[in-house]
């Protein structure tokens, strides 16, 4: 599925002002995004939706956001940044998306990993209560100003860490946070398969194979 942190963590807040048994036990101390490292920097430079991406009909317009604004979102309301499978990155690779991370979202902390591996007294070093929710979400509206913002991308590989991100790639990120799901949103969606009986691995394989191959 699709994680937005800026509505989980409204929901949470939402949870424990009508004292939802749940919220009332716990609460959101930090939020964490992963980012892919080996495919960030296209994936930032890549303005189509999730159904374009796949080859699939957006024209009805639902769902055709770009995925690219979901990366931006959970980047800029995180409180920790984990650069994951950064050893798939060259070094100048990874130095350009923790530039672009940095400067996407300043406040948050940037770890690197490979294969997740992470010390998890870092992790989870913030007490409960410490959260910088409300820094993160006064930023959040600080650079969405009207929720009408632009993020530059020219489609060109832009190696050089010593400026901003503005490089425009000509689409805007039009966040309204309103009611919409993911699904609609982005057209990115999830389901839970269920069956007592197991799978079959060489049917699987065959499976996801001509998956690969369509």
């Amino acid at each position: 599925g699709v994680s937005e942190p800026s509505a989980v963590r409204s929901n949470w807040t939402t949870a424990r002002e009508v004292q939802h048994p749940a919220a009332m036990r716990a609460e959101i101390a930090r939020v964490v995004t992963v980012v892919d490292t080996s495919c960030f920097g296209s994936d930032w430079l890549d303005g189509r939706s999730a159904l374009t991406r796949n080859s699939m009909d957006d024209s009805t317009g639902s769902g055709s956001r770009p995925v690219v604004d979901l990366l931006s979102e959970q980047i800029e309301t995180a409180d920790m940044v984990l650069l994951n499978k950064a050893d798939l990155a060259s070094a100048d690779e990874l130095q350009t998306v923790e530039a672009l991370v940095t400067s996407i979202n300043g406040r948050a902390e940037v770890l690197k990993a490979e294969f997740g591996n992470v010390d998890l007294e870092r992790l989870l070093s913030t007490q409960p209560g410490t959260s910088s929710a409300p820094a993160i979400q006064q930023a959040h509206g600080d650079l969405h100003g009207g929720h009408d913002h632009s993020h530059a991308h020219d489609h060109h590989a832009c190696s050089d860490t010593s400026h901003g991100h503005s490089h425009g790639h000509g689409h805007a990120h039009a966040h309204d946070h309103g009611s919409a799901s993911p699904a609609e949103k982005y057209g990115i969606v999830s389901f839970v398969y269920r069956a007592r009986r197991p799978f079959n691995n060489v049917r699987w394989e065959a499976f996801v194979q001509s998956l690969q191959n369509d």
